[in-house]
């Protein structure tokens, strides 16, 4: 009888350091990262044997191009799949994936040192990392980006001078207005029309670069304030205007292969000389020109036009790393975020190609001297503007770009695409 206990127990034992080495055996995996193809993402992974160093973990990450990362996610997350424990989420994703409970929320006690939130411009931590506004912190922004208006300066002062404008500043008080910007622009198309140069660069590629862009020009016509904040305006005449602005802007002022230019089109477009200016230049990647011969000396980075409101509307985009809600091991998980948003390697980021999320960051010398339209990069995102942030964005951006190149090709009048905005809007969506 005796024996026969004594093989419970030890069998009992045997169980039980089977369990703590299964445990630890389970901590030890490695923290497992998607990424989204970009400058900033190669500059992370730079830095990840210093995390592996300090905290004794280790990172498998994959890097993936844009359409591939969201499928692969939304994969990932129906099966409940723990796979990915931090995921790089587009700030267009985020309402949708945290309505569907995809998101886990971030513990911010993972990460030991001592963390400056204050340091994080406030709007991208809301944008790229929480939904609703002011709601629930499911990461932390990573990779932001916004708009400013980007000039040759030999070819736009001249026309600018004739007109009786000075060239704009790096404040909104010393911004053009949107209407000023169409005469310049329409003026430069007319002046250059022999040698191919256009007063304005688009991006009005069907899908989400034409909505990236348009907000931009929705904002300078919109002047609800909550709007700018939930990004979902009401349409009516003010936002008719809008649609009317960008369709003119195309149809005078911009080369007509702009219908099919993305992100990358519409900078090489500046970078070559082809287009004088860019009202919406993409923050992310105006470092290609100074990486290009782009002729950069000739380039002058300013605030970009002001609306009816008297405020300027740069639309916000960006990445925030989040917590993936079924993830097996969520306190390192949240460590690797914190730690990647942290002063310290964030500014590493940005050194190599990201873009800032800390105002240390645009203070940063090296950081300016490098990048030199970072310099009021804090007073871009403070009046920079919000998609609708809704579940059903992925929905309503389709409605907006299907609406919007109608009138473009002038296959609507403008109040007809507003009219089929509105009427969506008011099937599919409450009121926020």
């Amino acid at each position: 009888m005796k024996t026969i206990k004594k093989i419970h127990y030890i069998l009992l034992l045997l169980i039980i350091v089977f369990a703590v080495s299964s445990c630890k055996d389970k901590k030890s995996e490695a923290i497992k990262v998607a990424l989204f193809k970009a400058p900033a993402s190669e500059a992370l992974i730079e830095q990840i044997p210093k995390f592996e160093k300090e905290t004794d973990l280790k990172v498998k990450y994959e890097i993936l191009p844009y359409s591939d990362l969201k499928s692969k996610l939304e994969q990932q997350f129906l099966t409940k799949s723990g796979d990915y424990d931090v995921i790089m989420a587009d700030c267009i994703w985020i309402p949708s994936f945290a309505d569907r409970d995809y998101l886990g929320v971030l513990d911010t006690t993972a990460y030991e040192k001592n963390y400056d939130f204050n340091d994080i411009l406030p709007k991208l931590k809301d944008y790229l990392g929480r939904y609703p506004h002011n709601g629930s912190l499911y990461g932390m922004p990573f990779m932001s980006n916004t708009h400013m208006l980007t000039i040759r300066k030999n070819i736009v002062k001249p026309v600018a001078d004739s007109l009786g404008y000075e060239l704009p500043g790096k404040t909104m008080e010393s911004a053009w207005t949107w209407s000023e910007y169409m005469e310049i622009s329409k003026a430069i198309t007319q002046k250059y029309e022999q040698e191919n140069v256009y007063g304005t660069s688009l991006q009005a590629r069907s899908g989400a670069w034409i909505i990236y862009e348009w907000y931009s020009e929705l904002f300078g016509f919109v002047e609800n304030e909550k709007a700018r904040i939930n990004g979902l305006p009401e349409f009516n005449e003010n936002t008719k205007q809008a649609i009317q602005y960008y369709a003119d802007l195309y149809q005078n002022a911009a080369p007509k292969a702009a219908l099919t230019w993305g992100h990358e089109e519409e900078t090489s477009a500046i970078c070559s000389g082809k287009c004088a200016m860019d009202a919406t230049s993409n923050v992310e990647l105006a470092a290609s020109f100074f990486d290009r011969d782009c002729n950069a000396q000739e380039l002058k980075f300013a605030f970009p036009p002001i609306g009816k409101s008297g405020q300027a509307s740069p639309d916000m985009g960006g990445y925030g790393l989040l917590l993936n809600k079924f993830s097996d091991d969520k306190e390192n998980a949240s460590k690797f975020i914190m730690w990647a948003a942290s002063k310290e390697i964030h500014t590493k980021v940005v050194l190599n190609g990201g873009t800032p999320i800390r105002y240390s960051e645009i203070r940063n010398e090296k950081v300016l001297e490098k990048y030199p339209y970072f310099e009021f990069y804090d007073k871009l995102i403070a009046n920079s503007v919000y998609r609708a942030r809704i579940p059903k964005w992925p929905e309503l951006q389709d409605v907006l770009s299907r609406e919007l190149v109608s009138v473009m090709k002038e296959e609507k009048s403008a109040g007809e695409a507003n009219q089929a905005i509105k009427n969506w809007i008011n099937n599919n969506i409450a009121q926020q």
